[in-house]
């Protein structure tokens, strides 16, 4: 038979390993970590430390009411979950709770009044379930699911088995392949 040249190319292989699918690892490495949770933290931190500029032509002082309400609201500290946890586990869901409205619809903005709006619900991956078999057909969200139910026993209590539409949802989703 022949004999393989041993060298640094034959000695190469690349073992497949869907570490993002072990959620335990991940918190282990997150928590273990300084590295993993700087690289997780620093760049959601970043992102939502100064806030925005509302640049428009209405009323300063409606502005900044807007901006308090965010502060109040903890707007900030639920997208910067939402963003940690998408780049972690690969996945989350900031969901828009909105009182009185059935969130199965599709939100029509129109329809929110003064005070519905209670903040933002956040859920990574393993909280949520998707039916793959109802997608969004069309448009740039095609082929994404159109809706997203809370998981009863991954929900911490919150908002356990309810169904939202995905207009309902901010997806941040992980590092995506091309």
């Amino acid at each position: 038979g022949e004999k393989e040249t041993q060298n640094i190319w034959s000695a190469g292989n690349y073992d497949f390993n869907y570490v993002t699918r072990d959620r335990l690892k991940l918190e282990r490495m997150y928590r273990g970590s300084w590295i993993v949770g700087a690289a997780i933290d620093s760049y959601a931190e970043d992102m939502v430390r100064e806030g925005i500029t509302i640049k428009s032509d209405s009323d300063p002082i409606r502005e900044q009411e807007i901006l308090s309400s965010f502060n109040r609201m903890g707007i900030w500290k639920e997208l910067q979950n939402a963003i940690k946890w998408g780049r972690l586990y690969g996945g989350a869901l900031a969901i828009l709770d909105i009182d009185g409205q059935d969130p199965t619809s599709p939100l029509d903005i129109s329809r929110i009044s003064s005070g519905q709006f209670k903040g933002l619900l956040v859920f990574d991956r393993w909280q949520l379930q998707t039916d793959i078999q109802v997608l969004i057909e069309t448009g740039k969200e095609a082929g994404l699911p159109a809706f997203y139910t809370v998981l009863a026993d991954m929900s911490n209590g919150r908002r356990a088995a309810v169904t939202y539409h995905h207009s309902r949802v901010i997806r941040f989703i992980g590092i995506q392949l091309p």
